[in-house]
């Protein structure tokens, strides 16, 4: 699996889990309200530092990384 997919697939599973809404997990992620429009559009790329920013916000999310994004 792909960076950016195996990325998507955590971000879904955590937004499911949490019940939390798409524009504010890319608010907190990127700055972006439409970034997960980009997560979904599997034309656009992303940066191995985006990559980073999903796993650390996934970890603090579910409370495993005390960390400020």
């Amino acid at each position: 699996m792909k960076a950016k997919e195996e990325a998507l697939h955590k971000l879904e599973a955590v937004i499911g889990e949490y019940g939390l809404k798409k524009t504010e997990v890319g608010l907190a992620i990127a700055g972006n309200r439409s970034f997960m429009e980009i997560m979904y559009d599997p034309k656009k790329s992303i940066t191995t530092n985006t990559v980073d920013k999903i796993n650390r916000y996934v970890l603090e999310v579910r409370g495993q990384l005390k960390l400020d994004l």
